[in-house]
């Protein structure tokens, strides 16, 4: 999975500190590089979850898994240049974001999920 989004129920500072700790790059748009650099990593703040294409389904799924209505929430993409093996770094950012409670769901499987459903999901 190169793709995440994440709805943590810590607040917005400090999910953004987290992504700093690991190196996510914030500042870019997804998909973008700085030139002469490789970003490997993006992380975008979700403003208005509306905006960002989840629809009510979408929405009242995230509430009865995560407890919790969001009011923003975190992409995180990885670079199709990222190893196979740095998945484990993209799934251990998305569990610590979730440490706390929330959920994510990837765009390869539509499907919310709370931090130990993901552990599950990867040890099986």
């Amino acid at each position: 999975m190169r793709s995440f989004f994440v709805f943590p129920i810590l607040d917005r500072e400090e999910a953004m500190r987290r992504m700093e700790v690991v190196g996510v790059e914030t500042g870019l748009p997804i998909g973008v590089s700085d030139s002469g650099r490789q970003i490997l990593v993006w992380g975008r703040v979700i403003e208005d979850l509306r905006a960002a294409d989840f629809d009510r389904d979408d929405l009242a799924a995230f509430e009865r898994v995560a407890g919790f209505q969001p009011s923003w929430g975190v992409e995180i993409a990885i670079s199709g240049n990222f190893e196979a093996w740095r998945h484990r770094d993209l799934r251990a950012l998305t569990t610590w974001l979730l440490s706390d409670g929330g959920c994510a769901t990837s765009i390869e499987l539509d499907e919310f999920k709370t931090a130990e459903q993901w552990r599950e999901t990867w040890a099986g």
